[in-house]
């Protein structure tokens, strides 16, 4: 699939967004990290990498879309789902 050029010859590349089913599913995993980051939490001694995982689960859920959808539509709850599990993998 062929992406726009603008007339000066730079790309210019699709959005992708999540639907809003997937943005909560995506927010309510940053919030358990979050909650689980702070003192006397289970990733209070890996905030460092921990406080990382929520945007790598979104980067793996914009990966998963294109592979399943191609560059365009809109991020849905299956793939932040499976990015988020596989995130939370890699933490533990």
């Amino acid at each position: 699939m062929p992406y726009p050029l603008n007339v000066d010859g730079t790309l210019i590349p699709p959005v992708l967004s999540p639907d809003p089913d997937a943005k909560k599913a995506w927010v309510d995993y940053y919030d358990e990290i979050e909650r689980e980051m702070r003192d006397g939490g289970e990733l209070h001694d890996v905030r460092d990498v921990a406080s990382k995982s929520a945007d790598n689960a979104a980067r793996l859920a914009a990966l998963f879309h294109i592979f399943r959808e191609g560059p365009i539509g809109v991020i849905g709850t299956d793939d932040v789902e499976s990015a988020t599990r596989i995130s939370a993998w890699n933490l533990s």
